[in-house]
């Protein structure tokens, strides 16, 4: 197993201005926000994932997940299982 958990946090925002004599500057922070993970839980059992977070904080959940199996049966042979 781990012996330090690999995360990942992607932080995305914008900036906006309205030029139509208002001088007004809007800036929207975080506008998307996404836990990412990924790594070997043994040596040919790899996963992925990552948790979406929407505008306002709002929870989309899981967007991808897998576990992938390398090497089934000691053949040449891999299975991803999961969300894509």
């Amino acid at each position: 197993m781990f012996r330090e958990f690999p995360l990942a946090l992607r932080l995305e925002g914008y900036v906006t201005y309205n030029n139509k004599n208002s001088e007004k500057l809007d800036f929207t922070a975080p506008y998307l926000l996404k836990f990412l993970s990924g790594g070997a839980v043994t040596k040919n059992v790899p996963y992925y994932f990552y948790f979406f977070f929407s505008e306002r904080g709002e929870v989309a959940g899981i967007e991808d997940a897998y576990i992938m199996f390398n090497n089934l049966f000691d053949q040449d042979l891999d299975l991803y299982v999961g969300q894509f």
